[in-house]
């Protein structure tokens, strides 16, 4: 049963006001009763009901086309502003929010996507499957339009790809899966795309082609061996000190790498720390979005506070995050360090090593004679024994 409607006489007739004055003749009490019949009956029909809405048909080979709602239902005049906006939604009953395929190998799926122009101007769409990917920072992409796809976005035939759609309009556009025979086992993600190119002017000449996108996700698990791995990779600690020996920063870098065949998501768990323990920091656990398999992302997190006693460590321990069907593979532990220059200590010993190396020099330079006087000490007694050995001789 569908919704119920408010039972009123504007929503079931139409908008009709009527006047007792603007009746000019008397009524016949033939007239009056056949009144007074049609109110009774109207009263007594109870509330109206809105139909339940028609089946979906399956999908054909052509892509049908139907009306949409527009805000204010009026056509388009000279002057009004323009609107584009489209979203693109898997077919069918609308309680999917994305594709989601479990299959053998070799198997091909059919089903279909809908395509909807809520704008007030006709839209020309390109409408394309692509592969999934992870962008650095750990968030869900899709290929650029140019980029063409290795994996599930390969297996995807739509019957059209270029459509134009009418104001309030939607298009069904049916496609299939084809799954190879000897496709991985595990998870192939990637979607279905609908892009838009609009010429937008910058400046007095030139015109920017500017590509709008709006896309479904599809995720497809092939069956067979699942597994749940991840890597820490590139491990790297790196640390900056100042003029405060306790103040020093301490960066570390490293990549989180999906190696497995399922879509896996986990934590990781940072700390650091100076030379014996000293100025620890434990960041606690942080979590990381889900990563597709072969695919990774770049973290970075920088640490104040380390003192600088010529070693820095860091340690981080990845735990992927259990779930699925697959086993989750055990923690990975990666440790690091670095060499931590107290350098205001450093400086103060290179000045007292400098000033006293220009002080011996400038102490020789000022009092050359202390030297003569050495050698001098040893001239003489080596004379006199001279001068006795001449006079006996003599």
């Amino acid at each position: 049963m569908g919704r119920q409607l408010p039972h009123t006489a504007t929503g079931i007739y139409g908008r009709h006001t009527m006047h007792a004055r603007s009746f000019t003749a008397p009524l016949s009490r033939l007239t009056l009763a056949a009144l007074i019949g049609t109110l009774i009956a109207s009263l007594s029909a109870g509330p109206a009901v809105a139909a339940d809405p028609p089946a979906t048909s399956p999908p054909s080979a052509t892509s049908p086309t139907t009306s949409l709602a527009l805000p204010n239902g009026a056509p388009l005049k000279p002057g009004d502003e323009v609107i584009q906006s489209w979203t693109i939604v898997p077919g069918g009953d609308g309680q999917r929010a994305y594709f989601s395929y479990d299959s053998d190998g070799g198997v091909t799926i059919e089903d279909s996507v809908s395509v909807q122009n809520y704008g007030n101007v006709s839209l020309n769409l390109r409408v394309y499957a692509t592969d999934g990917i992870n962008n650095p920072d750990g968030s869900f992409a899709l290929l650029s339009g140019d980029q063409n796809p290795v994996d599930v976005g390969s297996w995807i035939k739509l019957a059209q790809e270029n459509v134009t759609i009418p104001a309030g309009k939607q298009v069904l556009i049916p496609y299939t899966v084809t799954i190879p025979a000897g496709a991985d086992p595990g998870d192939h993600v990637g979607g279905i795309v609908a892009s838009n190119e609009m010429p937008t002017k910058v400046g007095k000449e030139n015109t920017l082609l500017v590509f709008r996108r709006t896309g479904v996700r599809l995720y497809l698990r092939v069956h067979g061996q699942l597994r749940s791995n991840l890597a820490t990779e590139a491990f790297r600690v790196s640390y900056k000190g100042g003029l405060n020996p306790s103040n020093g920063k301490v960066s570390v870098r490293f990549r989180i790498a999906n190696l497995g065949n399922v879509r896996q998501a986990g934590s990781y768990h940072l700390t650091v720390e100076g030379a014996f323990g000293t100025g620890k920091h434990d960041l606690g656990e942080r979590a990381f979005p889900e990563l597709l398999p072969g695919q990774s992302i770049e973290l970075a997190e920088d640490v104040r506070g380390v003192p600088a006693l010529f070693v820095a460590k860091a340690s981080v321990i990845v735990t992927p995050k259990a779930g699925g069907d697959e086993a989750a593979s055990q923690p990975t532990r990666r440790s690091a360090q670095t060499f931590a220059p107290p350098l205001l200590p450093l400086l103060i010993l290179l000045l007292l090593l400098a000033f006293l190396v220009a002080w011996r020099i400038v102490h020789h330079y000022r009092n050359p004679g202390d030297s003569d006087a050495h050698e001098g000490d040893e001239g003489p007694g080596d004379g006199s024994s001279s001068d006795d050995q001449e006079s006996v001789l003599v």
